[in-house]
């Protein structure tokens, strides 16, 4: 697979699903999604930030290391992606539910560091 395919696959993947997930804001309400269509659409969303992340990253990383070998520049943007995009999604899904604390945002920062390194020690 290419480098080009590999990128239009992750930005066409990712802007269907913020379109998607920003459609369903305009067009519909958490209580006539449900439990099950409220857990898609923090899918979704964690989905559309991945993505978008994974390019921000991917495409800073080649601003600043060009040299860099291109697979191994990807799989680490889209490591750090969706760590990032997971933990705003989970922090979010916790604020929606009136459970977010500040001991849980730095817990999980500590937690998502302690990831960061452990992979970066590998």
């Amino acid at each position: 697979m290419s480098k080009r395919t590999m990128y239009m696959g992750l930005a066409g993947g990712s802007v269907l699903l913020g379109i998607g997930v920003v459609l369903s804001i305009f067009l519909t309400t958490p209580s006539r999604l449900g439990p099950v269509g409220v857990t898609i659409w923090f899918l979704a969303l964690c989905g559309a930030l991945t993505g978008a992340l994974t390019a921000g990253i991917l495409g800073a990383k080649q601003l600043v290391k060009p040299t860099d070998e291109p697979m191994s520049r990807l799989s680490n943007s889209a490591r750090q992606g969706a760590l990032l995009a997971g933990w705003v999604t989970v922090n979010l899904a916790l604020s929606s539910l009136a459970q977010l604390t500040i001991r849980d945002l730095l817990l999980s920062l500590i937690l998502l560091a302690l990831i960061e390194v452990y992979f970066n020690l590998q």
